[in-house]
């Protein structure tokens, strides 16, 4: 957490790695995915889902996840 000099805690905003790194995951999931490869596509939206700084992305990926974990 990060707090501001009144003791506030703010809201972090998301570095250019944490962006590429949401960004290269989302993508590979996605393809895995489409190649059938369903519990790679899960390990790979846990991993984006660790650098999703939005909530629709977030919720986005936990989706994906729980799809894949069943077809898996």
């Amino acid at each position: 957490m990060c707090f501001n000099h009144k003791g506030k805690e703010m809201k972090k905003k998301p570095n250019a790695l944490q962006r590429e790194r949401f960004k290269y995951f989302s993508e590979l999931a996605s393809e895995l995915e489409r190649e059938g490869k369903y519990l790679q596509a899960s390990d790979a939206w846990d991993k984006a889902l660790k650098f999703a700084t939005n909530p629709l992305n977030q919720k986005w990926c936990e989706s994906r996840y729980e799809f894949c974990e069943k077809r898996a």
